[in-house]
């Protein structure tokens, strides 16, 4: 079969007839940013059909006119080559499949300032179910086909936004079939996919489509996607303003199953890249490593397996989630390995980016700091050290407001530790300073052989939060008690905020220089819950 288009001038008959169903076909559509384009023969065939039907009918389908486009005059449908029907009982009733035919051509419309009838729940596809009285514009928006058609149903699928990744789609409501998968609504697992390339293939039994997105301008798509996120009363994430709602060439897919778009940072030995879950739209973040020794391999596995460990317990929205795990082995000597790992939630700030010169409200910041020490608390209360605490190691977002503690390639599940070499030297802990100047200098006075404990994290916590609510960047390389004196104690003191002296008040305790007196877990977290529950009910959760 092949198919020759009004567009290209040369194959349309003198005279065919102007579509005049619908007054503003001539409306600008480059706001549209996708298009459902028929493709099979028999798709064709349908687009007539509802364009005749349209026509006779323009009360009941006012409706659905909207979103459709249709190109000024007929075209040409060239026979089956074959001499086959098209496989639905309509089209072989309109024409001989060995015919050359006059049918009207043209697209469905998504674009978003073209509500649907459920701004909530997308745009559906299918015949309508006009049987139903109650049943508003038969309850469908993209009418594939006015007839009854065995291949389609009522309500067949539907097309929406994932507003927390931008991401577009379908969800089967009956089987269809999307870029080579088949999706079942009777299987949760394969009843949705998201579009992850600028066109994909979309049947309906015979009824063959592509979904092609268009080159709308990506702030303009951006702004349509918060204007129905602000007509929802949407409070959840917000993608990342670097991610393009639009597919791009560069997007690949891993593990058959992520959607991988934009890289937002890039360390030593790996990025972490936005993606996106293509079974359910739900944004994601991979962050790869490239192990290139057995030592670093060993230290990926072990973060891997806490946070396996981490991830059996029910987890708090303060720590990150490990959603999936893979790698790809060098089959030479080199023992190379690719390491991904899959995460929620996609943040692509860390609590640094909120040290000025961010001008987060200081209600914001201490929302952030109340969840750090939550997931901090939670942490220790699983047996988990982290020994990595740092505001790159925390990452923050104003919009929802959440703070989540990632990196656990430090972590363990010791009381104690003596390995000094962990973490990073301006938030080391003053016990975890005093085992590495022992070891460095070979002095037998210092206290080698030592261990530190979990209160080390609540010192790294302490600076990272100083630098949060004091707006001030660490100026050391390696704590010492003369920087406590004459920095920490200063940094302490310059809280001015009524707000925030509580806070201030908890940090103070946990930068004690001596470890035993250092505020500890059980006392942190009843402070932290008199400020959020009051003291009343602080000292009825202590009890239970």
């Amino acid at each position: 079969m092949s198919f020759k288009s009004f567009d290209g001038g040369s194959t349309t008959r003198p005279n065919s007839p102007q579509y005049q169903g619908v007054p503003d076909q001539r409306l600008h559509t480059t706001r549209d940013f996708a298009k459902l384009v028929p493709k099979s023969r028999a798709a064709h065939l349908a687009f007539h059909r509802v364009v005749l039907a349209f026509e006779k009918e323009p009360v009941k389908y006012e409706w659905h006119r909207r979103f459709i486009h249709v190109h000024d005059a007929q075209s040409i449908l060239e026979p089956d080559t074959d001499g086959h029907s098209s496989g639905d009982s309509a089209s072989s009733r309109e024409s001989s499949p060995t015919l050359p035919m006059q049918i009207y051509t043209g697209f469905y419309r998504l674009n978003l300032n073209i509500r649907p009838l459920s701004r909530q729940y997308g745009w559906v596809l299918g015949c309508g179910r006009w049987a139903k009285k109650f049943v508003e514009h038969g309850g469908v928006d993209l009418i594939l086909d006015p007839n009854h058609n065995p291949a389609v149903g009522g309500r067949h699928c539907r097309v929406n936004h994932i507003l927390d990744s931008n991401a577009l789609l379908i969800i089967a409501n009956k089987r269809v079939r999307v870029g080579g998968t088949t999706l079942d609504p009777a299987q949760i697992q394969i009843s949705s996919r998201a579009l992850g390339e600028m066109v994909t293939e979309i049947e309906l039994g015979d009824l063959q489509y592509s979904l092609e997105f268009t080159d709308i301008d990506q702030d303009i798509y951006r702004a349509q996607l918060q204007t129905l996120r602000a007509s929802l009363d949407y409070e959840g994430f917000k993608p990342p303003e670097t991610i393009d709602p639009t597919p791009s060439e560069t997007d690949y897919i891993i593990m058959g199953k992520y959607i991988v778009r934009t890289s937002f940072a890039k360390g030593a030995f790996g990025f972490v890249c936005a993606a996106i879950d293509q079974r359910d739209g739900t944004p994601v973040a991979v962050k790869k490593i490239i192990a290139t020794t057995s030592r670093s391999h060993g230290k990926v596995i072990q973060e891997v397996k806490t946070l396996r460990k981490l991830m059996q317990n029910s987890r708090p929205s303060s720590i990150l989630q490990l959603v999936d795990y893979f790698s790809i082995d060098s089959k030479d000597d080199q023992g190379v390995h690719e390491c991904f790992f899959i995460c929620k939630p996609l943040f692509s700030k860390s609590l640094y980016a909120f040290i000025p010169p961010s001008t987060a409200s200081m209600s914001t910041r201490l929302v952030l700091f109340t969840q750090m020490l939550q997931g901090l608390i939670w942490l220790h209360d699983r047996g988990c050290m982290h020994r990595d605490i740092k505001p790159q190691n925390i990452l923050a977002s104003i919009d929802p407001i959440q703070a989540v503690i990632i990196d656990f390639g430090c972590a363990t599940w010791q009381e104690t530790s003596y390995e000094h070499w962990v973490g990073t030297y301006a938030y080391l802990a003053p016990e975890v300073v005093d085992l590495k100047n022992a070891d460095n200098a070979r002095d037998p006075n210092l206290p080698l052989g030592n261990v530190y404990d979990k209160s080390a994290d609540v010192w790294s916590m302490g600076i990272s939060a100083l630098e949060l609510l004091s707006t001030q960047k660490h100026t050391w390389t390696m704590m010492s008690e003369d920087i406590y004196n004459q920095v920490v104690r200063r940094m302490l003191a310059s809280c001015r905020d009524e707000e925030a002296m509580w806070a201030f008040e908890i940090i103070s305790g946990m930068l004690e220089m001596d470890s035993k007196k250092r505020i500890d877990k059980r006392v942190l977290e009843g402070r932290l819950a008199a400020q959020l529950y009051g003291t009343e009910a602080s000292n009825k959760r202590q009890h239970t």
